[in-house]
């Protein structure tokens, strides 16, 4: 799994031939798709986003995305500044939470989750790690 930033220069609405709706993104030059409708929200047209992919063959598909700075459309003017619309901490709360996911879905992919396919495994990788983050935080505690 690949993980980079670029900016989101084009946008196309798509249907699988399922009747599967999914985006087609072109960033940095290269084409991406995102199928995950969970994911949609941070597409936005201009944005400069955080991003980690699969390649399937020839296909490049977004398995996690965030936002990281808005385009001028986006952007909300208090006094003589532009602020971005969303607050800071969530931005920054984003950011953490993508980190964090890289690596989880890397070690999916390394013991051969398919993250498409199978994605009762990955909540059970997810839930076992948090078992053992809870046991060894009461160990660092000394509970």
């Amino acid at each position: 799994m690949n993980s980079i930033q670029g900016n989101i220069e084009r946008i196309t609405d798509n249907m699988t031939a399922m009747g599967k709706p999914f985006k087609s993104l072109v960033i940095d030059g290269e084409r991406y798709s995102v199928f995950d409708e969970k994911l949609f929200g941070q597409c936005i047209d201009g944005a400069n986003v955080t991003f980690s992919f699969i390649e399937k063959g020839e296909y490049k598909n977004i398995v996690a995305i965030v936002t990281s700075s808005h385009p001028a459309s986006q952007m909300v003017k208090v006094s003589n500044y532009a602020t971005p619309a969303p607050v800071r901490n969530q931005e920054m709360s984003a950011c953490n939470a993508l980190n964090n996911t890289i690596p989880f879905l890397e070690l999916c992919v390394k013991i051969g989750i398919n993250l498409e396919t199978e994605p009762h495994r990955v909540q059970q990788m997810l839930q076992l790690t948090q078992g053992v983050s809870e046991e060894l935080a009461k160990t660092v505690r000394g509970k």
